[in-house]
């Protein structure tokens, strides 16, 4: 039964992920033809930042709240668990509104700092924006404290696909108010979204809380410090992808216009395009992780961590490949259309490019942070988090000149990368992770096929351009799905000829499927492993 419940749990999740990443994608697409890479859409995304830097801090709270909760109400009861948790959510619910009113009031110089870059006249919108968005950033923590209330008591479908509303929000807004609003129905799409999403859990929640919450402004609670401290690795650790993209926009802000937007597409192009495998991989591997670093069974505890790397890492690498050799194409067929012209084209591909290049070390690093965080070393993740933002800066401030986005873009890439063999060089030491020349081994194997499928993808896409009219919509698609089954079948082909563990595998599963025997000898698998 409880594995059942897990496993519910585990597909409630996804499924909202997958959801929401669909309705985010759609979202792009619309912003992409009724804005274009645009000063407009470069504007509301500089007064995105404090909102991104809300929620990253919001949900980095909502990590540490949930395995302090749920203990206490293992070991203490409801009520002692309540008694923490009424002094947690009102010291710091009532620090982020300093916080927020803070950051309102120093909005102006803040702002011109980051967009050092913009003209005067956009940083004046983007403090309008700021004020549309202002609640926002009132209503982040409380969503994420009674998510991760509710979470604790094992409710997952009701804050799952709340989450959704804001996305929703924002494309209803820009459906029916653009017109006569411009950028504006972004901003107050997404306050709608954000306000609804908090009325839902609010009501949800409110019987609970009217029964156990009481008013409480323990500052010397030492769970507070805990807590605090807790929050702050976290933070770290999880924050540093948001961190890029300040660090990104502020570099940015003094190339051409439509720069920032142009990234930001490029940016979400390559998110849509891994996520949804890895989230489904992590989401499954870390219950196990956890329940095998608990038993402290360190043998299979590699094993599982090991295996949701390679199968994580096989599954990106064509789609890196993919998106390497036909950026262009991509962003064509998916977002030229309205006001997103040739030249913001030219600009979300070159910058796809750089991005695509760190897709496996985005992947990979999502697995390992899971690896840290079963085994409670937050300190880790923090620590190569640093590292590779500062990674991050020193590429931007050297790479901007020469390659102006291409520099921001390839930075980023570059950061990811060492953030991720950071990881994965400590997680090694801390519980001898894995053959490191077996897992070289196969690292290259998977380096040479996804060369190979590149360049046997690109040849054949170039037949086939010569032979198409690609500025009908049609031909674009016909392109875009023939490409994806040559690089597909050509890495498939290409990892059975090198004897991949993992697609070997595959086939084998495959064969037992359709056939029910055993098409390859479990003998020379093993011989691969080894």
């Amino acid at each position: 039964m409880r594995r059942q419940r897990i496993t519910t749990a585990a597909g409630v999740l996804i499924g909202a992920g997958v959801l929401s990443h669909i309705l985010a994608f759609f979202r792009e697409v619309i912003i992409a033809n009724q804005f274009g890479a645009t000063t407009s859409l470069d504007t509301f995304l500089l007064a995105l930042i404090p909102i991104s830097l809300f929620v990253m801090m919001s949900d980095s709270m909502m990590t540490s709240f949930v395995p302090l909760f749920t203990r206490d109400l293992t070991v203490k009861g409801e009520g002692a668990a309540w008694q923490t948790a009424s002094d947690v959510i009102t010291v710091f619910i009532a620090l982020f509104a300093v916080l927020a009113f803070v950051w309102l009031i120093f909005a102006g110089p803040i702002m011109k700092a980051i967009g050092s870059g913009c003209e005067s006249g956009v940083i004046t919108q983007v403090l309008e924006l700021l004020k549309v968005m202002f609640p926002i950033l009132m209503v982040v923590l409380p969503i994420a404290l009674t998510t991760a209330v509710l979470h604790s008591y094992r409710h997952f479908t009701y804050p799952a696909f709340a989450e959704l509303l804001p996305n929703i929000g924002m494309i209803l807004a820009v459906i029916f108010f653009s017109s006569r609003m411009g950028v504006f129905s972004l901003a107050a799409g997404m306050m709608g979204g954000y306000i609804a999403r908090f009325l839902v859990q609010f009501a949800v929640i409110a019987g609970t809380l009217k029964r156990y919450y009481r008013f409480s402004f323990n500052i010397y609670n030492p769970v507070i410090k805990k807590f605090g401290v807790f929050t702050m690795l976290t933070v770290i650790a999880n924050g540093s992808f948001v961190i890029y993209l300040v660090v990104d926009r502020y570099f940015a802000s003094f190339l051409p216009v439509g720069t920032i937007a142009a990234l930001n597409f490029a940016d979400r192009l390559v998110v849509a395009s891994y996520y949804i495998v890895i989230c489904a991989i992590g989401s499954a591997v870390f219950p196990v992780l956890a329940a095998k670093a608990a038993s402290d069974d360190k043998t299979e505890f590699r094993s599982m961590l090991e295996s949701a790397l390679r199968i994580g890492l096989t599954c990106v690498m064509p789609i890196s490949v993919f998106l390497i050799i036909w950026n262009r194409p991509i962003v064509r067929l998916i977002f030229e259309r309205g006001l997103f012209n040739v030249e913001a084209t030219t600009l979300t591909a070159e910058s796809l490019l750089f991005y695509a290049i760190g897709i496996f070390a985005f992947s990979g690093g999502t697995i390992l942070i899971r690896g840290w965080y079963a085994l409670h070393d937050f300190r880790i993740p923090a620590l190569t988090g640093a590292v590779s933002l500062t990674v991050n800066v020193i590429g931007d401030y050297l790479l901007i000149g020469p390659l102006a986005h291409k520099g921001l873009a390839l930075a980023t890439a570059v950061a990811s990368i060492v953030n991720f063999c950071l990881m994965l060089i400590l997680l090694r030491r801390k519980i001898g992770l894995f053959n490191t020349s077996g897992f070289m081994v196969f690292f290259v194997k998977l380096v040479f096929i996804s060369a190979l499928t590149g360049l046997s993808g690109w040849l054949c896409g170039r037949v086939l351009i010569d032979r198409l009219d690609m500025q009908l919509f049609g031909d674009q698609l016909f392109f875009f799905c023939s490409e994806i089954i040559i690089v597909t079948t050509g890495f498939l082909c290409a990892g059975l000829l090198v004897r991949l563990q993992e697609i070997v595998i595959c086939k084998q599963a495959l064969c037992e499927r359709l056939y029910g025997i055993r098409r390859v000898p479990q003998a020379d698998i093993a011989h691969d492993i080894q």
